[in-house]
């Protein structure tokens, strides 16, 4: 069950990416790096066993390294009136990561009842 609950909201999060990408090819690179980090939380979190909040601060760590590299690509290129976008897409890559944070957050109430 765990695992299709991952699934779905990666799937999901690829539906909406993709069409948005069909306008903005700019947008389309940044979510691609949201889509790959985002499959590494699930494949992490359904795959190893471990501590969950461990994992997740790692995976935090590489999505936040994927953010920073589009950034210094992106940041000499942008126009002005673009930061405004730019800004909503900061919110909605956070909106992600807590996404997946609440993940980890389940995940650990879940193996904490099996015991």
């Amino acid at each position: 069950m765990k695992r299709f609950l991952l699934a779905t909201l990666v799937g999901l999060m690829i539906f909406t990416a993709d069409a948005r990408a069909a306008v903005d090819p700019r947008y389309k690179a940044e979510q691609s790096a949201l889509i790959k980090c985002n499959q590494l939380w699930s494949a992490k979190l359904s795959v190893q066993r471990g501590d969950p909040y461990s994992l997740a601060s790692k995976a935090q760590q590489l999505c936040a390294g994927q953010e920073a590299a589009y950034e210094r690509a992106m940041r000499p290129i942008l126009y002005y009136k673009e930061v405004a976008d730019r800004h909503m897409r900061k919110i909605r890559a956070f909106q992600l990561k807590s996404n997946a944070a609440m993940i980890v957050k389940v995940r650990a109430l879940m193996t904490k009842r099996k015991r």
